[in-house]
């Protein structure tokens, strides 16, 4: 999703540092669907503003990570198969 999707969504400006925050929310917090998504984090903006995203931004930080560390290793793994030679 785009600034200005958002923006036209919720009827209003997104600053930088706060539409940063939204995006990482949007796109790694568990609770957010694939499919409904940009309805519920429009429908979280709409009834808390940004104080709800700073709460859910600490956990999607850490499943962005924990994301980034599965890729890695599975990188590695394919490696490892690659230069095994039985």
């Amino acid at each position: 999703m785009m600034v200005t999707e958002f923006e036209k969504m919720v009827g209003e400006e997104i600053g930088e540092n706060d539409w940063s925050i939204i995006t990482i929310v949007y796109s790694y917090y568990p609770g957010i669907d694939n499919v409904e998504g940009k309805e519920q984090i429009k429908a979280l903006w709409k009834q808390f503003g940004i104080v709800i995203f700073w709460d859910m931004y600490q956990r999607a930080t850490q499943i962005r990570n924990e994301e980034k560390k599965i890729a890695t290793a599975q990188k590695e793994v394919q490696v490892l198969r690659g230069n095994y030679k039985p």
